[in-house]
């Protein structure tokens, strides 16, 4: 392992177990702490910190990193788990969890603006409810779907690959695990663009589909005085929630596939700054909505000041045991 590789791993391990700790907190808060005006949004809540759980897993146990380069980009692990067909896996899970991260904030603005906008919607279909579950199937099965065909690792990948992460980073990729693209290899294969453009498809879709009904949300709020603040609570933690994976997981994962399907070298910083954002986005998620959201800070706060309570008084309790002897 060289100095690169020694660096981002302590890096992206320490802020991943942060980030795993705190949706694991949001997640047993999200279950215990049931304010009236989050009864419909609960369920999102535990979607969102399950997700940043399996999310800070895949990234402590394999740190992904990548290197872009004239039409080739590659992603590839250089944690603790590199090189058995778990790690093929983890990265896979991760590429999965990060669509789940988008489709969980375009779902989040879609079920509030039925809410908000369409409240009718959920008395004359009640059979609605099962309908987000099934979207969110088909999306993440596309999704795994294209990642699988178009960035699966192949012999001449790995050829191709190993020879410019060699040359520009000295790391050697063979038996690593990793996922990667070349538009030289591939540029004759028809289905990997229709699967390209259909990723990017499905992300715009995504993407105006929170414009859309952030819009129409931020209409009712204005027009609808006497539910205003509780509207206005709800959209705030909508807008919070696109905030930390917009910043630390959309774009710098975007950006490296645009940048390596147009042909742009990155060099090494910009990867490595870029890889050191990724695990950032749980943890500021958690601690944004946790913030946001009174009743889970409250309950937060004291179980920490009961924690603190308990611990002077063990202390009191050994310096009498200490009087007395």
């Amino acid at each position: 392992m060289n100095n690169l590789e020694t660096k981002l791993s302590y890096v992206v391990m320490t802020i991943g177990t942060i980030s795993a700790v705190s949706s694991a907190i949001l997640f047993c808060l999200a279950l215990r702490i049931r304010p009236s005006y989050l009864l419909r949004y609960q369920h999102i809540l535990v979607s969102i910190a399950l997700t940043g759980v399996i999310y800070s897993i895949c990234e402590i146990c394999t740190v992904p990193y990548w290197y872009v380069s004239d039409g080739d980009f590659v992603l590839f692990a250089v944690g603790p788990i590199q090189t058995e067909r778990i790690a093929q896996n983890l990265l896979l899970t991760f590429a999965i969890s990060f669509m789940q991260s988008l489709f969980l904030i375009s779902y989040s603005f879609a079920f509030q603006y039925a809410q908000v906008c369409r409240s009718e919607w959920f008395r004359s279909h009640p059979h609605l409810v099962f309908l987000s579950p099934i979207i969110n199937l088909f999306i993440l099965s596309n999704w795994l779907i294209s990642v699988i065909y178009c960035f699966s690792p192949t012999t001449a990948k790995l050829a191709k690959a190993s020879d410019f992460v060699m040359k520009n980073m000295k790391i050697d990729l063979e038996g690593r695990a990793f996922l990667g693209f070349s538009l030289d290899l591939q540029k004759s294969d028809t289905w990997f663009f229709v699967l390209i453009s259909n990723m990017l498809i499905l992300f715009v879709i995504l993407m105006i589909s929170i414009v859309f009904c952030a819009s129409r949300i931020i209409r009712k709020v204005s027009s609808d005085l006497s539910n205003r603040n509780h509207y206005s609570s709800i959209y705030r933690l909508l807008l919070i929630q696109c905030v930390s994976p917009t910043l630390f997981t959309i774009f710098p994962c975007t950006f490296n596939v645009v940048t390596g399907i147009i042909g742009i070298d990155l060099g090494e910083i910009i990867p490595f700054l870029l890889a050191s954002l990724l695990p950032m986005y749980p943890a500021v998620n958690t601690i944004l909505i946790i913030w946001q959201i009174k009743d889970y800070r409250n309950a937060l706060l004291c179980c920490i000041q009961r924690q603190k309570r308990n611990s002077i008084l063990v202390i009191d309790r050994r310096k009498s045991t200490v009087v007395s002897i």
